[in-house]
Formats: C-alpha cells, structure tokens, sequence
C-alpha cells in the first residue's frame, strides 16, 4: 500500500483525468501504469467517484485494466470462501447462506460428531479430557486434534487411524490441506497440525 500523501496525488492526478473525459476504465489504466496496486485502485477510484466500497471493488476487478489478474483473483477468492466455511464445519462459526452450504455445515457437523464419538467411546475415560473439553463447546476441530494425541500417546492400531482418516474427510480437513498446498498451516492450528499426522500415517499404513 502507498502511503496517504502519494495516494493523495493520484487522487488529484485521477480527477484531472476523469475530468478530462478518460472514463473510469481509462482512470484504472493509468494507475496501473503508475504501478499502483488493485487494492490502491480501488481506493483511489472510491474517492473520486464517491461509489461505495462494493462498487469500487467490483469495477476494478472487471476493469479492462485488470483483465489478466481476474482468472486468478476469482480462485483466490474461492478459495478463501471455502478456507471460511471449513473454519465454520470445525466449530468456528456459523453458516447462514446460502442454504446449500448451510445444508452441508449441518450435515458435516452431525456426521462428524457421531465418527468423534464412537471412535472415543473405545478408549480411557482418563485420556479424553481434552476430547470432552473440545465437544461440550462444539469445538469439533478441537476435538478430533484431541483423539489423535490420544493415539500417538497409546500407539493405537491401524482401526483407529482410518477412522480418524474418515473424520478428517467429514470435517473438511483434507480439503483444507489441500487448499494451503505444500504451506505449512497457520500458526496455531492444532487440528490441521493433527490432520497432517492422520495424512501421513494412513498413507504410510497402505
């Protein structure tokens, strides 16, 4: 991001410009020939023109200007709506649209809930604390990071591993591991830490 005062001169140059009859296209041209960056765009666009934020962003990323990058910001943006949603299905929000989604979170959620529990339901009461903490506030990513300590610590055998696998399935975490690629997770996340481990060690296991 420019700082204020250089954004403040493309703002003045982007008035001139518009004023010239350059048109909001011929605007977005320029900037990015100046090297300004989309979000800069954006903001300089929303200030000349007074159109909300929605607006701004919408017409620079349609923009003939942007063209070339639209491919990939649309996935990006994908991938975050789905990065969102799978933070949802392990007990990190709630989905309330669009009704398909609010369908599979549900569904997600209940299946995910019956795999935790009977995996649990053949292992120490002493070990699960963690696991019981993690499902009364329905932290279900909490909850299966919780079982699959329990079974480093115990050497469980390959029964419970699959099962793991087939939670990890339910709840997204595959899918998230997938999204972030060869990246590392995002600091402090034990549940894809734990999904890691499940990955590596039913793979290894087949």
């Amino acid at each position: 991001m420019r700082d204020s005062s250089a954004r403040g001169q493309f703002v003045a140059l982007a008035r001139g410009w518009l004023a010239a009859g350059a048109g909001n296209d011929g605007v977005l041209e320029r900037l990015r020939q100046h090297g300004l960056e989309k979000i800069d765009c954006i903001v300089v666009l929303r200030t000349v023109t007074g159109m909300s934020l929605a607006d701004a962003k919408r017409a620079v990323h349609h923009s003939p200007a942007w063209a070339d990058r639209r491919e990939q910001d649309d996935a990006l943006g994908d991938a975050l709506h789905r990065a969102g949603f799978i933070e949802c299905v392990l007990g990190g929000g709630t989905v309330e649209e669009p009704p398909e989604e609010v369908a599979e979170w549900r569904d997600r959620q209940d299946r995910g809930t019956t795999q935790l529990r009977e995996i649990a339901a053949d292992l120490p009461w002493d070990a699960l604390a963690g696991y019981r903490e993690a499902m009364a506030d329905d932290q279900f990513g909490e909850a299966f990071a919780a079982l699959v300590t329990v079974a480093q610590r115990r050497d469980l055998p390959d029964r419970y591993w699959a099962a793991l696998a087939a939670v990890a399935e339910t709840l997204c975490l595959d899918e998230y591991l997938d999204l972030l690629g060869a990246g590392e997770p995002p600091a402090d996340s034990p549940d894809l830490d734990a999904a890691r481990v499940v990955r590596s060690r039913t793979r290894s296991a087949g």
